[in-house]
């Protein structure tokens, strides 16, 4: 009887799929237990040519033995001329997990239908796998974008701090790290703003900020008005910048790598 194979990511929904996909009619669930593959851990990984990220990633130990036992299955569902569905998580990561499981097994890229599961429920299922799709190439992309440059900001760092550091936590410790040392060397010094008052609302001469009471008097009473009114009142203004988001790093990214 022809049998046909589902690998997903988690041994948890596999089970939950095999009580829906019947061994009866055909069917074998089998999980690649997480990621097979990730990049080392004791160089870059990375490679820049001709403006392209190259990530060079490598089987890790728990993906050898994982993927021995996905071939075994994977052999004896050839045999019966049955078809390999790849079904891990309709997300980046899942994408690229599915990429490796392709590369890994050698299943054709083009061919293989790519099963998106967004719900497990029976019907859900029956439907994902009656309308498969194919490996979203652009998908996998964006995910190898994202790993690369958490990988290139965040890898000397996170051997220096001995803590996983990435493309967002990177700018942040930075800020943060400008933001102590300002206050460190801050040395506080009074300045002084010449300005009028129309109808309650103030407006400041457009000087620099001036070191002494009497450059600021003089400076206020320089221009001609009908009533001078002397006062002296401390204010504090403090805008803080934008939200830094992925996007804006992966701008600053392509922009200093060519990538």
């Amino acid at each position: 009887m022809k049998t046909n194979l589902l690998i997903v990511e988690s041994p948890a929904k596999a089970r939950r799929l095999a009580t829906i996909l019947d061994p009866d009619n055909g069917w074998v669930v089998a999980a690649t237990y997480g990621d097979l593959m990730d990049l080392p851990s004791r160089n870059l990984g990375l490679r820049f040519a001709e403006g392209k990220l190259e990530l060079h990633w490598r089987t890790t130990l728990k993906g050898r033995k994982q993927l021995s036992r996905l071939r075994a299955v994977a052999r004896t569902v050839r045999k019966t001329g049955g078809q390999i569905y790849v079904g891990t998580a309709p997300d980046r990561e899942g994408e690229t997990l599915a990429a490796h499981v392709m590369q890994s097994l050698q299943l054709p890229k083009q061919t293989t239908p790519r099963v998106l599961l967004y719900s497990l429920e029976a019907h859900a299922i029956k439907r994902a796998i009656a309308r498969p799709g194919r490996l979203n190439g652009r998908v996998v992309a964006a995910q190898e974008a994202r790993r690369g440059l958490d990988r290139a900001v965040g890898y000397e760092l996170a051997r220096r701090l001995r803590k996983t550091i990435g493309r967002v936590q990177a700018p942040v410790l930075k800020a943060c790290a400008v933001q102590a040392a300002a206050r460190k060397n801050f040395r506080p010094s009074i300045r002084y703003r010449a300005g009028f008052m129309v109808n309650e609302t103030f407006f400041a001469l457009p000087l620099q900020p001036l070191l002494s009471e009497r450059e600021a008097l003089k400076a206020a009473e320089s221009k001609p008005a009908r009533r001078v009114v002397s006062r002296t009142e401390d204010r504090e203004y403090c805008s803080p910048p934008a939200a830094c988001t992925t996007t804006d790093v992966l701008k600053v990214f392509s922009d200093e790598t060519g990538v």
